[in-house]
């Protein structure tokens, strides 16, 4: 095996680890900062990241009207709302089942992109896979519900719509295909977002005391260093000397590693119909993004 193929096969391992436990230090963080200011904390440190390595590439923003429309639109809808229900929601479900509701994400992709992109129609197998899914999802859904109480309800729902916004902003930055380089994107729409989020936190959670705790330092330097900038980095480069489908692997483990952590961690449950529920989820995601990049 040659240098570069162990180098893809540990970046998607390293991927996995990263997206499967930021959802932990999502929970850890809420335990002394409110949700949107905690989440504004995470983006304005990976912002200040991500520009500054802008700035020693020599990485310029475009300055168009479009670019800027662009950057508002796709990062309201895959970042901000998707982050603001997350980070509400983590105070009330476990970390391990927000990423298991988070990805049904796949789910809404098929959906949204059989009305908005003309070769993206649901074929049969993507039905068999969006059914078998959605079955692992409701049974997870239920069976927390029924041990924790309805007080968990909000929070899946809430999961579930994040999951929705994410997925409809897949499938529009597709159907737009920007001919913009990813770092321009992606690092605009974190700036964005953290601006929203330090708005946000500053209405609607002001006077809310804050608890500076080394706990909860380590948990923002974590996600803003390691879940968003370096996540970021080993992404495209992924992307840029594997196959798209190699480089996608990492997403399929991240419920498994979170639903772990947070047992391990946190003494988060775990019951057999949510192993079952995921389990069912992940085949589900499986059979309807392996028969689109098999035909792809």
């Amino acid at each position: 095996m040659n240098t570069q193929k162990i180098k893809i096969i540990f970046g998607v391992i390293g991927l996995s680890l990263i997206w499967g436990s930021t959802w932990l230090a999502i929970k850890i963080g809420l335990e002394d900062f409110p949700p949107m200011q905690s989440a504004a904390v995470r983006f304005v440190i990976a912002s200040v990241v991500l520009y500054l390595w802008m700035k020693r590439k020599k990485i310029s923003f475009p300055r168009s009207r479009k670019y800027l429309g662009q950057t508002a639109l796709l990062g309201l809808l895959m970042y901000f709302i998707p982050y603001a229900l997350v980070y509400w929601a983590e105070l009330t479900i476990s970390s391990g089942m927000a990423a298991v509701m988070f990805s049904s994400m796949t789910f809404f992709v098929v959906f949204f992109a059989h009305f908005l992109l003309a070769d993206e129609k649901i074929t049969l197998p993507k039905f068999t896979g969006l059914l078998i899914g959605f079955s692992g999802i409701v049974m997870a859904f239920w069976d927390s519900i029924e041990i924790s109480g309805v007080n968990q309800l909000y929070g899946m729902i809430a999961m579930i719509l994040s999951a929705a916004s994410g997925g409809f902003a897949l499938v529009w930055l597709k159907r737009t295909e920007p001919d913009l380089n990813p770092v321009h994107l992606v690092t605009s729409q974190i700036m964005f977002t953290a601006l929203l989020f330090v708005i946000t936190g500053g209405v609607f959670e002001y006077g809310i005391p804050l608890r500076w705790t080394m706990t909860a330092v380590a948990s923002f330097l974590y996600l803003a260093l390691i879940g968003s900038a370096l996540a970021f980095v080993i992404y495209y480069w992924l992307l840029a000397n594997a196959q798209a489908m190699t480089a996608s692997f990492g997403i399929f483990p991240t419920p498994i590693i979170a639903l772990f952590l947070g047992w391990l961690i946190l003494d988060e449950p775990i019951t057999p119909k949510v192993i079952i529920g995921t389990v069912l989820l992940l085949a589900g995601i499986a059979m309807t993004y392996w028969k689109k990049r098999k035909r792809t």
